[in-house]
Formats: C-alpha cells, sequence, structure tokens
C-alpha cells in the first residue's frame, strides 16, 4: 500500500510538472527597450579614422572628485556637469539645455549652441554618440 501510494505521488507530481512546466515561449521575456533618460558619466573620447574607431579613456575627471556626467531627463533637460578645483574643490559646474532625439539622431540645444550627433550605440549601459561636425566620438557609461 505504501508502495502504490508513492507512486502515485510520484506520477502527480510529474504530471503536475508537465502541465506547468516552461514552454519554450517563456524563455522569450523581453527587456524593455534602452533609454537615454538617466544619468551617463564620461568614458571614452576619440574619432574615426580611416574608417576605424579610436578611441582613448577619458582623462577629464578631477582626482578626488566626482565623476563627470550628462544627465537627460524626461522633461527634456540636458545637463553636462564637469566637476572642476580651479576655483573650490570639486566644484561642479553645469552647462544646462533642451534635447530632443528622432532615430538615432539627438540634438543638444544650449541657447546660444546648437549640437547634433548620431547615436552609434545605445544599450543599458552604454551610450556611444558621434558629434556630427566636430566627428568626435564620446562614450558614455552608466554605473
Amino acid at each position: 500500500m505504501k508502495t502504490k501510494s508513492i507512486l502515485l505521488l510520484s506520477a502527480l507530481t510529474l504530471g503536475l510538472g508537465l502541465l506547468t512546466g516552461c514552454n519554450k515561449d517563456d524563455d522569450k521575456y523581453e527587456l524593455p527597450p534602452a533609454t537615454l533618460l538617466g544619468k551617463w558619466y564620461y568614458s571614452k573620447v576619440g574619432t574615426n579614422v580611416g574608417g576605424a574607431e579610436v578611441l582613448a579613456n577619458y582623462d577629464g575627471n578631477e582626482a578626488g572628485c566626482t565623476k563627470d556626467y550628462i544627465e537627460l531627463t524626461d522633461n527634456n533637460v540636458f545637463a553636462d556637469i564637469d566637476f572642476d578645483s580651479t576655483d573650490a574643490p570639486c566644484e561642479a559646474i553645469s552647462r544646462v539645455g533642451t534635447w530632443a532625439s528622432t532615430g538615432n539622431t539627438v540634438v543638444v540645444d544650449y541657447g546660444d549652441d546648437v549640437i547634433t550627433g548620431t547615436i552609434l550605440n545605445l544599450s543599458y549601459t552604454e551610450l556611444k554618440v558621434q558629434d556630427n561636425d566636430s566627428g568626435q566620438i564620446v562614450v558614455y557609461t552608466r554605473e
């Protein structure tokens, strides 16, 4: 009797497992698309030489200060924050404007200066933009 109970319990467990098991469609969980919104830290800068990107580590961070970054908000405010110790230790120098994007083009308007760039890569952790006028490439990362 005990053996029959164990076999019945095993069969029921296996049957429930087959009914509630994973479907191949369950593995197709899709993450929302990466977004430009948020804080992006300067990581690399460079340009395109002979069809190849030549990038170097960003060296503009002031020792002992927070890393320089840009921030794009959902109300289209753009802020470029540079930490500098020339006048005061780790003083945050902000340049603020508005931003908009269409497709892979992003435009930043500071009022007296408009910069248009092409988004070369956008993932959850990396944003790579090339300035359409100067050709400069800047890579930003999220932490």
